[in-house]
């Protein structure tokens, strides 16, 4: 430790009880931890490998040499890339088996190509914009998309998900049902087009800390809450926490 007068300290203790309180509180037990963005500067190496050691399933991250980076520290564990990458990006996300989402048809024709001239079958996840309205092919367009990626021998369709736009305000919880009906009705299409897919999530930190899509049982993506952040879902109208006792894991000191 250098000699500052202002530092952050990270218990680590604090993440390895917060992620285990939110595994044992989801439906389905399966949680990918959100690990971008330096785990939201708390460091990634090492909050990746606790939250792994707590339960979770898997990692996503934002880009390419996020995921490289928890790779070089030997991290061995399914690794998301929450959204499309450039082409250029293609050849280090296959190399490195980085598992990359997909939604339009130009990404998925640029992977398969790299993918079979690296002779490495690319791991994807399809993205599907249920009302978030950032990326990801729209529910309608989802099959199609789907079959697209099937029809790819370099190509596994590892799984499919979309994100919650306003689940932790619950004045908005209209739009939060009316996207776990749409994302219900996508995995429906998929199952009647003869569609399985091993992963299906939804849930953002909000949405599994409420269990918005508890009837689905599908796999959570939990960022925030991990790192002692309940967002305004888990507190009452005084500001103080209910459900899920989360702690701080940074603390700032001077």
């Amino acid at each position: 430790m250098t000699q500052r007068w202002a530092w952050a300290e990270v218990d680590l203790r604090a993440l390895r009880r917060n992620v285990e309180s939110i595994v044992a509180s989801t439906t389905t037990h399966s949680v990918w931890a959100v690990v971008k963005a330096d785990a939201y500067g708390h460091g990634a190496v090492e909050c990746a490998r606790v939250a792994l050691d707590s339960g979770a399933i898997g990692l996503c991250v934002a880009l390419v040499d996020e995921g490289v980076a928890l790779r070089r520290a030997g991290i061995a564990a399914p690794i998301l890339v929450m959204s499309e990458q450039p082409p250029e990006q293609h050849r280090q996300l296959v190399s490195n088996g980085l598992i990359a989402t997909v939604y339009n048809s130009e990404s998925i024709e640029s992977l398969g190509k790299i993918a079979e001239e690296m002779n490495i079958v690319c791991a994807v996840h399809l993205k599907v914009d249920t009302g978030m309205h950032r990326v990801g092919v729209s529910p309608s367009d989802a099959v199609a998309r789907a079959q697209e990626v099937l029809s790819n021998p370099w190509l596994s369709l590892d799984g499919v998900y979309s994100h919650l736009a306003t689940a932790d305000d619950a004045s908005h919880n209209d739009v939060t049902e009316s996207q776990v009906r749409s994302f219900a009705a996508v995995l429906n299409d998929l199952k009647n087009a003869g569609i399985e897919v091993e992963h299906r999530h939804l849930e953002n930190s909000a949405g599994a800390l409420r269990h918005v899509a508890e009837v689905l049982r599908l796999e959570s993506r939990v960022g925030i809450a991990m790192y002692g952040i309940p967002g305004v879902a888990m507190t009452d109208s005084f500001g103080a926490p209910v459900g899920i006792q989360l702690e701080p894991v940074m603390a700032l000191k001077a």
